[in-house]
């Protein structure tokens, strides 16, 4: 296949009219880089993406990463021998591994991704040269480099080897680029020439031999000296595309045709244009970048022309030096200007404006009313002063206006603003066409009205935000309506206020749906702009700030999709359902693609082509084709749904920046750090470079976050005063299109804990603790057992010298009272000092036996009691009966608690014995809960309440239980008897062993 020149002329010329005549195409979305931008150098040599999805760009000046917002650059740093070994990158590659090999000034280095850093590879001593200038993958185990030669490099032992190019004709081999086909065949051309001319060889490498072989010869047809084959490339039709070095021409070889015969015409003739690269798209377009700018070849139309990318000017070429395309198909050309991104999404939309020219121009560009006409044409509506519609001829691209008044009016109403035409009737037309004539001024100076019929055959009209069914002599009218549809019987309505309504014709039965802000599952809003309803009967309702609703009819509720699930914005103005049941949603900041099945939305903006960013009511209508077109503020767009919605791109998401206090950290894995650095920021970008600025992300940092974190188009998270502990972060993106990627990128960090809060800490605190307590336990042990010792010998000393002296002193009272003789008053006297003395021993045997530690058990305490009561009562002749519970003997009481018990017993048992003239005491201690409770009951003559109150012992007994904290009451009556109840409580004081 060969163009002429002429022919591509006039190729160029037919381009050129498609971009500008009309102005209904929108050219590539297109976005210059440069050293401003923060590109390392205007001169790009190489263009690669990685599996990671990062783009690296080999420049003049470094190697630099970009991640669709911003570019990293990597350098040659003197001194560094693990910095790039030199700033010209010619060439750039990704082995099996994913690591990163460039091809410098200097030699070769790969990048290390998990130390951030490079290793230099040493080349054969043999080669004179250190620059290298290519790199292709061969197979998962080896790239093939040129240099002084072509070697195979072995990318995990780095061992180099020589290829053998063969054939006598080899000696003046120059280096000229390695090209790989779809394939995976790889290239070589060489060239030699005598005195007269040059003979080109076309190698291929042939992997089990490690060698190249002919493949392709060319033999010097007329052709001056020194023109060599620059490039050889065979595209996925099996087209042959060779480019010359001198003077710079291209060849198109089709398969059939012979290889000599095809060299005679040139498809580029100005001999500047010098072949870089020829590079075949996703789609089967041949790109060829030149010292002179891009050309484009589309095999499906047979078109190749001059790519306009006018950088600087409507005349200005690129020398474009290298051309590639990322997973989302946008096309990146480097040149010696800097680096291009062309977003081939752009070339989708058209649009018609006022500015597209005579023959398709509008009246005016805010567009409110586009609706597809019975005669096969578009009626388009404005919102301004005069009351005037276009009739758009799209297959002929023609357009006429008309003012409405002008306009038949009986053809205005059944065939512009007759909204259901497949229910029109003629004569039921005729019937109403009075009652329309009566509304012929109102519907002359209102926009988007509509005429309707029902299933009654009833005409309805719509008119300024109100609807009403047209009867003879009358109507019923419904206000603040926006947009209406028929079902069947039912007539649906949306509006300003009233949420969402419907009427039953035959009844005129009305039906209201209202937003109940306690019930999840009513109407989102009641601010309604359109409706669309599917033959089931559900309903798709448009909301203004509320997002959109689905109305399921048979469960009566209603389901809400928001911007939080991928909508581009929550007032949707007009609703149209494409040939594959997808809804497109015109919104009031771009437009929306629903797809119904996966419940999922694909977003476009003005970024992606669009005329329009807001889009107005009643301007969404569909063509028997299949193209949409959709009105707004800025005119008319039109597309062909399947040419723009492709199989879902999940953008790869990637954490590119761990920053604690401004500092950064990498790498990123196995992060330690200190406790007091637990203030942390954390970057991240999707590999979506179609318009990162739409790209959406949510993350999640364990601990901290319950759930997903939606963070929008924020690109970054920080987090303060995070605690010490093990943290693992996640994070997620969707693309420009809406479609989330939920394979999330990770990082896991530690935050340790300070040295006070170290397990060796804790452990040697714990220690200490220990051994404190041990200590004071034994201190306690040991005053205890000096206490012990000294109760012990005060009790002793009390007995042995106080108790002595006491009795010495009775003795000796006995004696001087014998001795004393009839001496009555010496004798009275000594008797008392005998009581009292032998009151005083017992008394003192009572102190000494309460501070004694060897009576602190309560056995103790019982069997004094039993021992005093069983002497004192048996010399008087009174029945004694003492009951004492078990469960007492494990309680101890304190020193205070068992010597005021014993006493009030004591007092207790004595008031009986001397005044209660009583022949029966019963005693009983037991345990009752958390007490002590002591019950002491006589048969004697008791007293009363009066003679109780001059009673000395008794008021001791009370004394002495408010001292111990025991309740105390006494019981008694002339010829009752006397009850005492004593209920002591059971304290830390008086515990339980």
């Amino acid at each position: 296949m060969t163009t002429g020149p002429k022919l591509l002329l006039l190729l160029l010329l037919i381009f050129m009219i498609s971009l500008t005549g009309n102005g209904q195409y929108n050219n590539d979305k297109i976005q210059h880089f440069t050293t401003e931008n923060g590109l390392s150098s205007n001169v790009v040599y190489s263009i690669i993406q990685d599996s990671k999805g990062y783009l690296w760009i080999g420049t003049n000046e470094g190697l630099n990463r970009y991640d669709g917002y911003g570019f990293k650059t990597f350098r040659h740093i003197p001194g560094d021998s693990t910095s790039l070994i030199a700033n010209t990158v010619f060439s750039v590659c990704e082995d099996s591994q994913g690591n990163i090999w460039a091809a410098t000034l200097g030699g070769l280095c790969r990048f290390n991704y998990a130390k951030n850093n490079f290793t230099r590879i040493k080349l054969p001593e043999a080669d004179p040269l250190a620059l290298t200038m290519q790199m292709i993958q061969v197979n998962k185990d080896e790239l093939m480099i040129t240099f002084a030669g072509i070697s195979l490099l072995n990318i995990h032992t780095l061992d180099t080897r020589k290829i053998v190019i063969g054939g006598n004709n080899m000696d003046l081999f120059i280096p000229h680029p390695l090209s790989k086909d779809k394939k995976g065949n790889i290239y070589l051309v060489t060239f030699a020439q005598d005195s007269i001319s040059t003979t080109n060889t076309v190698l291929i490498y042939d992997a089990q031999q490690r060698s190249f072989n002919e493949f392709l010869k060319f033999q010097p047809k007329k052709r001056p000296r020194g023109e060599g084959l620059s490039y050889f490339f065979i595209d996925s039709h099996n087209d042959t595309w060779i480019g010359t070095s001198t003077p710079g021409r291209l060849f198109h070889h089709d398969p059939g045709t012979p290889v000599n015969l095809s060299l005679n015409s040139s498809m580029l003739t100005d001999n500047q244009k010098i072949i870089n690269t020829v590079f075949e798209d996703n789609d089967g377009n041949i790109w060829i970048s030149t010292a002179k700018g891009v050309f484009l070849f589309d095999h499906s139309t047979g078109n190749f022309s001059n790519y306009p990318i006018n950088p600087s000017g409507a005349n200005a070429t690129i020398a474009a030096t290298t051309i590639a395309q990322d997973r989302t198909g946008v096309i990146w050309i480097g040149s010696l200007n800097g680096l291009y991104k062309i977003n081939p999404s752009g070339r989708k939309f058209r649009s018609i404006t006022k500015n597209s020219g005579n023959k398709t121009a509008l009246l005016n560009n805010f567009v409110l009313g586009i609706r597809a006409t019975s005669v096969n044409k578009i009626m388009i509506e404005y919102y301004w002063g005069i009351p005037e519609f276009s009739l758009l001829d799209l297959p002929n691209e023609t357009i006429d206006h008309y003012l409405m008044k002008d306009y038949n009016y009986t053809n205005y109403l059944k065939k512009i603003i007759l909204k259901n035409p497949e229910h029109f009737d003629e004569e039921s037309f005729r019937k109403f066409l009075p009652l329309l004539q009566e509304d012929k001024k109102n519907l002359e100076n209102h926009y988007a009205s509509s005429l309707l019929f029902d299933s009654q055959k009833n005409l309805w009209l719509l008119m300024g935000g109100g609807l009403k069914k047209l009867i003879p002599g009358g109507s019923h009218v419904y206000k603040d309506v926006f947009d209406v549809q028929i079902l069947g019987d039912e007539i649906w309505m949306a509006g300003s206020s009233k949420g969402l309504r419907s009427v039953h014709t035959p009844s005129m039965k009305l039906t209201e749906y209202l937003h109940d802000p306690r019930e999840k599952s009513s109407l989102n809003s009641n601010t309604l702009n359109c409706l669309l309803i599917e033959q089931s009967g559900n309903i798709w309702i448009g909301t203004k700030g509320a997002g959109l609703d689905y109305f399921d009819r048979k469960k009566n509720i209603f389901r809400h999709y928001s911007i939080d699930d991928g909508l581009c914005n929550n007032s949707i103005y007009s609703m149209v359902k494409d040939d594959r049941g997808r809804l497109w949603l015109g919104t009031g900041n771009g437009l929306s693609c629903f797809d119904i099945t996966t419940k999922t939305f694909t977003n476009f903006s003005r970024s992606d082509g669009l005329v329009n960013s807001e889009f107005n009511r009643y301007s969404a209508c569909k063509l028997s084709d299949g193209h949409i077109l959709m009105g707004g503020m800025n005119g008319i767009d039109y597309f062909h749904p399947d040419s723009l919605v492709h199989a879902d791109v999940k953008p790869q998401v990637q954490i590119t920046d761990f920053r604690v206090f401004n500092k950064s950290f990498f790498p990123f894995s196995d992060l330690s750090l200190a406790h007091d650095q637990n203030y942390i920021a954390i970057e991240f970008a999707a590999m979506d470079f179609r318009n990162p600025e739409a790209n959406k992300f949510a993350y999640k940092l364990s601990g901290i976050d319950k759930d997903w974190v939606q963070a929008g188009h924020q690109r970054s998270v920080s987090y303060a005063t995070l605690s010490p502990g093990r943290y693992h972060f996640l994070v997620k993106a969707a693309g420009s299109d809406g479609v989330w990627n939920e394979s999330p990128a990770e990082i896991t960090f530690i935050i340790s804990s300070p040295w006070w809060q170290s397990w060796w800490f804790y452990t040697i605190c714990t220690a200490f603790g220990i051994a404190v307590l041990y200590l004071f336990y034994r201190y306690r042990i040991e005053q205890v057992r000096k206490i012990y010792r000294i109760r012990n010998e005060i009790s002793q000393d009390l007995h042995d010298q106080v108790g002595a002296t006491l009795t010495s002193i009775s003795y000796l009272s006995e004696v001087a009272k014998q001795q004393t003789g009839k001496n009555v008053k010496a004798s009275d006297t000594l008797t008392k000092i005998g009581e009292y003395s032998r009151e005083m021993i017992g008394e003192m045997n009572d102190i000494v036996w309460a501070i004694n530690p060897a009576n602190d058990k309560f056995d103790k305490i019982t069997d004094r009691m039993q021992n005093y009561a069983s002497l004192l009562l048996a010399a008087k002749n009174i029945q004694f009966n003492f009951d004492a519970d078990q469960q007492l003997k494990q309680v101890t009481l304190s020193t205070q608690q068992r010597k005021n018990l014993y006493l009030i017993f004591k007092e207790a048992i004595n008031n009986a014995a001397k005044h209660a003239a009583c022949s029966y005491i019963s005693v009983k201690l037991y345990r009752k809960n958390n007490t002590i409770c002591l019950d002491i009951t006589d048969d004697g003559k008791g007293f009363t309440a009066k003679e109780s109150e001059n009673g000395n012992g008794q008021n001791n007994m009370r004394l002495r239980a408010a001292a111990i904290k025991a309740s105390f009451n006494i019981t008694s009556g002339p010829g009752k008897g006397t009850n005492i109840q004593l209920t002591l409580p059971i304290t830390q004081n008086a515990y339980v062993l």
